[in-house]
Parts: structure tokens; C-alpha cells; sequence
């Protein structure tokens, strides 16, 4: 089974746009992405990556973004029903709705945001990441994710935070 390597935002926003940095991590990403072509991993992303995409300023940005949304797999445990909501209108109808959580494991955001410091954003796409059987995390964050790795990886061991350099070195010598 091909390895799973989940792309947090700041990779697939710079994969679109071409303007990630150092140029070495560019040609990591579009290695990643020649892996997944050929079969060798399975790389995805979650909706968090289309929402913060969704916040660009730069109008031209956002819509080069948008066309290039479905270019990765969104990963499918995102969400968790909680229940439904009804209204009766008696005579005049009814109404059901579904009640759903964007946390789909909480004890364990709890953890990413208590113990590792992670911000709600970050916290989600590890879970996420967690939560669908990722192998990599691959990021670029270095306010966030990259300094505070140690601390995730002794919450979420069987996940591995890197760049997309050292990914590529990981999967090549796996």
C-alpha cells in the first residue's frame, strides 16, 4: 500500500501558484507530486486547505486557486455526524437538519492545542492528517508546525512532520 503524505495548505497554495521557497523545496513538491502520479504514494490535503485558500486578498491568487482545488484528493474523515435537529410546523411542514463537527477526534485536538500549542487551523490539518492514515505531513509552516514537531510527533507518532525535502529523502530510503 502506497504510503500516504498529507500536503498541508502552504504546500498545495505554492504548488499552484509556483512561488514556494527555497527553489530546493519547490522541485521536493513537484517530486511529491510525480510520486503520486506514478502510483508510488497517495498525497491529499483536507477542505482546511480550501478554506484558507478561500481568504487570499489577492482576487487574481484566490482564482488561480480555486480552478486548481481539485488537483488533490480531500481526505474523507472531516467531519462527524452528531445527530439531527427537527422542527415540526405541524400543519405547515417540517424540517431536519443534520448537527456536524469539523472535530472529528477531540480528545486528540485537544492535545494538539493544549500540549503541542498548535493554533485551532494547524490543529485541524494534523488531525485530519491523523484521522484519514497519513504517514508524512508535509509543510513548509516554520511559525508553527515545523518548530512544535517534536511535541506533535510524541501526541500523533505514527505521523512524521516534515518539509517536502525531507520527505522526499524518507520515502526514497523507505
Amino acid at each position: 500500500m502506497a504510503p500516504r503524505v498529507y500536503l498541508d495548505n502552504v504546500i498545495t497554495s505554492g504548488w499552484v501558484l509556483k512561488d514556494l521557497q527555497p527553489p530546493a523545496e519547490m522541485t521536493a513538491v513537484e517530486y511529491l507530486y510525480e510520486l503520486h502520479n506514478a502510483g508510488t504514494i497517495k498525497r491529499v490535503t483536507s477542505k482546511m486547505s480550501g478554506i484558507e485558500q478561500a481568504r487570499t486578498t489577492d482576487l487574481q491568487k484566490r482564482a488561480t486557486l480555486a480552478a486548481s482545488a481539485n488537483l488533490v484528493s480531500v481526505v474523507q474523515n472531516d467531519h462527524r455526524l452528531l445527530g439531527f435537529a427537527n422542527l415540526d410546523y405541524g400543519s405547515r411542514g417540517f424540517i431536519s437538519y443534520p448537527l456536524i463537527d469539523d472535530i472529528v477526534e477531540p480528545a486528540l485536538f485537544e492535545q494538539l492545542t493544549k500540549n503541542a500549542g498548535l493554533k485551532d487551523a494547524d490543529a485541524k490539518h494534523v488531525m485530519y492528517a491523523v484521522a484519514n492514515d497519513c504517514h508524512y505531513f508535509v509543510t513548509l509552516d516554520t511559525r508553527d508546525l515545523l518548530p512544535k514537531r517534536s511535541a506533535i510527533e510524541l501526541i500523533c507518532p505514527q505521523l512524521k512532520i516534515m518539509r517536502p525535502t525531507e520527505a522526499v529523502v524518507a520515502i526514497r530510503t523507505a
